[in-house]
């Protein structure tokens, strides 16, 4: 199976060094590996702070 994967064009090998994780943190670090390298922390929030009630 992997030497299947290794041959497709738009398959890339990804590593998360030493780490061993458990099946429900692996998915979101893989996702948020995929989203730094895709620059999406490059820019700021456009989310505006919600008005506070005095």
């Amino acid at each position: 199976e992997l030497d299947a994967l290794h041959k497709l064009p738009f398959a890339m090998a990804v590593g998360l060094g030493p780490r061993v994780l458990r099946a429900d943190t692996a998915a979101l670090a893989a996702l948020a590996c995929w989203q730094a390298i895709l620059g999406d922390w490059h820019e700021r929030c456009r989310f505006e702070p919600l008005p506070t009630e005095d």
